[in-house]
């Protein structure tokens, strides 16, 4: 593993351990399945609480924006 060191305006050194590839590669498919059920929830709820198909398209859009806006 390499190190990155930084040194503030402080004086202080940080210093943090990069990731490597395969770690990257599992971080991305993990975000990947949470964004898979997350959508897959919504969809699920939106039928369950909506009685026409324009309440569940808005109900999906409010939520998908939830999402994308969401740091």
């Amino acid at each position: 593993m390499e190190n990155i060191g930084i040194q503030t305006t402080q004086n202080v050194f940080i210093v943090n351990k990069t990731a490597s590839v395969g770690e990257r590669i599992l971080a991305t498919v993990i975000d990947m399945i949470i964004v898979i059920i997350y959508i897959y929830l919504i969809n699920i709820l939106s039928f369950i609480f909506s009685g026409s198909s324009y309440s569940t398209g808005m109900f999906q859009i409010f939520f998908s924006f939830l999402y994308l806006f969401t740091p």
